[in-house]
């Protein structure tokens, strides 16, 4: 039950951040419609195929085969999902169909945000901030931390995640749909490809409601990645934020018990 209001409260929350961020934040100017639409499409499926196999190849195969080894798949999968995430874009985006983006336009960098932009960053860490400690202090983590766990808060596959999600598939998408539309997509496109790790674990442990609720919670997420990138024009608050996601109970978890 603990677990259920949990992630009820935080789906309000993160829900009432992503408001905020659409409708209150400024939002900056369209980017430039590309010339050939069909091939960004065909670029966009061809990776979100690759990425889905990839995570069910990863979760279905190589998890159980490495467990039975007695070798802790994680960190290994860790190393491939950064070549998967990183280099395959980066490829695509060198290439001579990449529409002409350049890695400014990604949104690696900072140089160009406003005022208004810098307060949307410092609310969304805020938030984010205080959505690990809520994590912590009403659901208490069942896992025990090492030493390790410390090495992987300084790495986090966030970075990846971004700016193969949001800083590639969103950009594309947006320049093909417009923003609103590419919100959409790239947030489904984001539930889809937990598909194969949110059915793993509702096979280990059968709960529907449960895994109703991690679906949402990912859709939710998405929403808020993709609104804080488009507003902001930087891959970095978002890869923050999502880092802030997955990492943020542990830490304070670990600063508490130290």
């Amino acid at each position: 039950m603990t677990d259920y209001l949990f992630r009820i409260i935080m789906i309000s929350y993160i829900a009432v951040l992503g408001i905020f961020l659409y409708f209150f934040a400024q939002s900056p100017a369209e980017l430039d419609k590309t010339d050939n639409p069909r091939q960004a499409l065909t670029i966009i499926f061809l990776l979100f195929v690759c990425q889905f196999l990839y995570f069910a190849l990863s979760i279905w195969v190589l998890t159980p085969i490495f467990e039975n080894l007695g070798i802790d798949y994680y960190y290994i999968s860790t190393i491939f999902s950064t070549i998967f995430f990183l280099i395959l874009p980066i490829i695509i985006l060198t290439s001579k169909s990449h529409d002409n983006f350049s890695l400014k336009e990604i949104g690696f960098s900072v140089r160009h945000l406003n005022k208004n932009q810098i307060y949307v960053i410092l609310i969304a860490f805020a938030g984010y901030f205080v959505y690990g400690i809520l994590r912590v202090l009403l659901l208490a983590p069942s896992e025990s931390f090492w030493w390790v766990i410390i090495v992987l808060m300084l790495y986090s596959n966030a970075f990846v995640e971004e700016v193969f999600g949001r800083g590639f598939i969103q950009l594309k998408l947006e320049r093909v749909y417009g923003i609103n539309r590419a919100l959409i997509l790239q947030t489904l496109l984001f539930v889809l490809i937990h598909i194969p790790s949110n059915l793993y674990r509702y096979i280990q442990y059968p709960d529907l409601l449960n895994l109703i609720i991690n679906f949402l919670f990912q859709a939710i997420h998405g929403v808020v990645y993709g609104l804080l990138y488009w507003k902001t024009r930087s891959i970095y608050p978002s890869v923050i934020v999502h880092y802030l996601t997955n990492w943020m109970g542990p830490i304070y978890f670990l600063i508490v018990n130290s």
